[in-house]
């Protein structure tokens, strides 16, 4: 079955969340990757959530001064020719090391998908200069990796902004501009406002060249770096493959999202998210292909389709900010920390996993006569129930006290600061333009003029 027929079959039997357990529960059995990196004592301070690491196979790794270690990893679509670096949201500490992977990646434009606070909580340090017209930073200076960021320009497409950065290296003076294109409307755990609002954003990110293979991988990131991040690269993926084939029933969306959960772990957090990025593909059909499937969609309002799961508790959730402790997941992956696997080679210079060098293959997906996809029964209930004893004794462990201590300053700042930033930007656009002040300023000084020297 193709993407139209698969999403027809999963709504009508209402199943999305029994798929999405399923490919998670099926994750955490197969990929059993080493995380040795991320629990070693130096890095751990270095992660916004204790329970998203990231693999060492194909982990990032920084070559300024030895620091090495980021939260973030590359993401191979091999079929589509398609490489991404998704990272958690910068935290204090670390905003240098995510712009010294933009410098040495040589990055084009940033994908941020969340704002700095969401539901109340600091999801993301405020890492980027927003400028003085918006009563923000003109440049930032991360003194530790020796680069400095300077904002140049912002364009307003209403739910997204575009924002021109200059990235300086203050060690040899070199520079060049990064885009970055912050989706100001999308909802912790929740997916865009419509399939098209989204697609227009993709679409804007392609026009800018910044998935080109001339230059190095976008980095892109939410809170965590798997949920939005994730929906984002599945969508990207699974439409280039459907653009090249100029077919849609050649492609698996599950077997592409299992691919690349290989690289890092958790990518969609809800059922919602990929139910949307099913209905992000459909849709994406009619702008990539020359003839595109009819429409199987009786009631537009699917298209339209909004929702936030207001009590999903999995990733994207609050942290002590530079603690390695976080609210509990259920996508719990195993802690295993033992020496990488046998296919994981030397990075490169560049910092990058070996173009080419994977994990082994998934075996193949086997379905019903409905094509709801098969698994081990028998594996899934084990690994649910273990997943549901460490959430319970995770909770037990959470310090509330100490974490609503720890960031309620902070916190206050950033709210403030957020408020007034918005704020400036609402009274700005009810401005009337440059040259209506200032003819209205001439109008009156010749009055007075006129009716002082000239009466």
């Amino acid at each position: 079955m193709g993407p139209h027929e698969e999403f027809v079959e999963f709504d009508r039997s209402d199943s999305w969340g029994r798929i999405y357990h399923q490919i998670r529960s099926e994750a955490s059995l197969q990929h059993d990757f080493s995380l040795k990196d991320s629990r070693h004592p130096d890095f751990r301070s270095r992660n916004r959530y204790r329970d998203v690491s990231p693999y060492d196979h194909s982990r990032v790794r920084l070559e300024r001064d030895g620091v090495d270690y980021i939260n973030a990893n590359l993401v191979e679509a091999s079929e589509a020719n398609r490489r991404y670096i998704l990272a958690q949201g910068p935290l204090p500490s670390t905003c240098g090391h995510f712009w010294l992977t933009v410098w040495e990646q040589n990055t084009h434009a940033i994908l941020m998908l969340n704002r700095v606070i969401e539901r109340g909580r600091v999801k993301c340090h405020q890492y980027f200069p927003t400028g003085s017209v918006n009563e923000g930073e003109d440049e930032m200076v991360f003194s530790d990796v020796d680069l400095k960021v300077t904002f140049i320009s912002e364009e307003d497409q209403n739910y997204f902004t575009i924002r021109t950065l200059r990235l300086h290296d203050m060690r040899t003076g070199n520079e060049k501009e990064v885009l970055q294109f912050h989706y100001t409307t999308w909802p912790d755990f929740g997916v865009p406002q419509s399939p098209a609002a989204f697609l227009n954003f993709l679409m804007s990110v392609r026009s800018s060249g910044a998935l080109d293979k001339k230059v190095g991988p976008p980095v892109i990131h939410c809170s965590a770096g798997i949920g939005r991040s994730g929906t984002f690269c599945l969508v990207d993926t699974c439409l280039v493959m459907i653009e090249q084939q100029q077919d849609a029933s050649g492609i698996s969306i599950l077997d592409t999202l299992m691919d690349m959960r290989r690289y890092r772990m958790g990518l969609i957090q809800t059922p919602d998210q990929l139910r949307f990025s099913y209905l992000a593909i459909i849709e994406g059909c009619k702008r990539v292909m020359r003839n595109p499937p009819p429409d199987i969609f009786e009631n537009s309002e699917v298209l339209e389709d909004e929702s936030e799961d207001e009590d999903n508790e999995d990733y994207e959730h609050p942290s002590s900010m530079q603690t390695t402790e976080s609210e509990s997941s259920p996508d719990v992956i195993s802690d295993d920390i033992g020496p990488p696997p046998a296919h994981a080679a030397p990075p490169p210079p560049n910092g990058l996993p070996p173009v080419g060098e994977a994990p082994p293959p998934l075996p193949p997906r086997k379905f019903d006569s409905n094509g709801n996809p098969l698994f081990n029964r028998e594996s899934t209930d084990n690994s649910a129930e273990e997943a549901q004893k460490h959430r319970g004794s995770d909770i037990r462990r959470r310090n509330r006290a100490e974490r609503i201590k720890n960031t309620k300053d902070q916190l206050e700042h950033m709210k403030k600061k957020q408020e007034a930033s918005e704020k400036w930007r609402e009274r700005k656009k009810k401005w009337p333009p440059s040259w209506m002040v200032g003819v209205a300023v001439a109008v009156v000084a010749g009055g007075i003029f006129a009716y002082y020297f000239m009466g």
